[in-house]
């Protein structure tokens, strides 16, 4: 049986509290590819105002010099993050956390084998609501037929139900693969056998979590905004800036219920082969 989501709540919330100094290095330095962005998108900004009309030729230089700075936040970002997930699980299992060096290390070896796990599983989870979509638009613009609009409309609707069936189905993948060092297609095997049978049980625990703590933020962000509003301008800047903090913070918690929720799902045996 799984973890019940109140003892999920209480464990994910514990383990942060009592680690907040070690995961807040990681959450620091997933700061840095967003900051590179930022820096990099006011430079462009800057660039278009200063030459105008003459920017044509420039865009030439700054158009794949900006897809290599995504590429390379991306990749940063996938980094930081799936070190941050290695020692979030060491910390669940009451180990104490390597020095931010080997983590990152460790983690180095999985970066594009998670974000492939990551991309497979989105693809294999909206690609019904994707064509769906597609089709629609098309016969909209160019078939103008009800009876295709209505068939097309089915399998976007259908979409959407794929979708989130896949989405929980698979949701393990990727930390199987950071966690457990497993290849694609046997990730996506072991989080299909760890949701068979208790689906409903992985959607509550994994989404119910999340919806507490995103309503304890907006409710902070309501009274942070009735008190900047009293600030004027000045009161506003600040109480946007720290609801983009506090939202910031939110992030460590839901990795530690996923990783506390695939723990906890290890332990319980499926009996039957899963089909994906």
């Amino acid at each position: 049986m799984l973890i019940s989501i109140g003892e999920l709540i209480k464990r994910s919330y514990n383990l942060y509290k009592d680690n907040f100094t070690t995961i807040l290095k990681y959450l620091l330095l997933m700061l840095i590819p967003a900051i590179f962005i930022f820096l990099f998108k006011n430079i462009i900004k800057l660039t278009i105002v200063k030459f105008g009309a003459t920017m044509s030729p420039i865009l030439f230089v700054l158009i794949p010099l900006l897809s290599l700075v995504l590429i390379a936040a991306i990749a940063l970002g996938m980094w930081f993050n799936f070190a941050l997930i290695k020692v979030i699980d060491l910390l669940n299992k009451k180990m104490p956390a390597p020095p931010i060096k080997d983590a990152l290390k460790e983690a180095k070896a999985v970066i594009w084998r998670g974000f492939g796990a990551t991309i497979l599983v989105g693809i294999y989870s909206a690609w019904p609501l994707f064509l769906g979509l597609i089709a629609l638009a098309i016969s909209n613009r160019l078939l103008h037929s009800q009876i295709l609009n209505a068939i097309f409309g089915l399998v976007a609707t259908y979409g959407i139900f794929h979708l989130v069936y896949f989405s929980i189905k698979l949701i393990f993948t990727a930390y199987s693969v950071v966690l457990d060092n497993k290849k694609i297609r046997e990730a996506l095997k072991t989080s299909a056998s760890l949701t068979q049978k208790r689906w409903w049980g992985v959607l509550s625990r994994a989404f119910t979590p999340a919806i507490a703590a995103y309503l304890v933020v907006m409710i902070i962000n309501l009274v942070l905004s009735a008190i900047g509003g009293i600030g004027g301008d000045i009161g506003k800047a600040i109480a946007t800036t720290l609801f983009s903090v506090i939202n910031f913070l939110v992030t460590p918690y839901i990795l530690i219920v996923m990783i506390i929720l695939l723990d906890e799902a290890k332990k319980t045996a499926v009996l039957t082969p899963p089909q994906i």
